[in-house]
């Protein structure tokens, strides 16, 4: 009786995409001359006067790798304590080159957002609704609600 052979990840088969690095930051600068890119500002926590606040947004960075076809990545903001309701989503196509160990990047613009609680957030990225990385986020407020006459629309 023969042995199967493993399958080598070039006819098609898919794995779950590696991820090695999954940050929020304030902006990403690629240097196209040097293949190089530079986080500024990498966001751990943020800080608002009061809740509910708008935030302003940011650039999301995500590296993967282990791509064996065209895949899809989403990427959100989610409070780490509840129903997982994301603040915000990005969802990206990944197209393989056919080198699974290439590194693919993705560099997206965070669109501006509403925070209706301070707390523990979670940015996440998932493949085919399975989470691949995760990185908390604190957001806290200095006041619980806003001063009286403020809106927050």
């Amino acid at each position: 009786m023969a042995k199967k052979q493993a399958p080598t990840g070039r006819s098609g088969s898919s794995g779950t995409p590696t991820c090695s690095c999954l940050v929020l930051c304030d902006d990403v600068v690629i240097s196209h001359g040097h293949d190089k890119h530079r986080l500024d500002g990498i966001i751990g926590s943020m800080n608002v006067p009061f809740v509910p606040h708008p935030i302003p947004g940011g650039v999301v960075y995500v590296r993967v790798s282990n791509i064996h076809q065209t895949e899809k990545l989403k990427v959100s903001l989610v409070r780490a304590d509840d129903d997982h309701q994301p603040l915000w989503e990005i969802e990206a196509e990944i197209v393989s080159r056919n080198e699974p160990l290439d590194v693919h990047t993705l560099v997206a613009r965070v669109p501006p957002f509403m925070v209706d609680r301070a707390g523990r957030f979670l940015l996440e990225a998932r493949h085919k609704g399975v989470q691949i990385a995760s990185v908390p986020v604190m957001i806290q407020a200095a006041f619980p609600s806003p001063p009286a006459g403020v809106r927050t629309e």
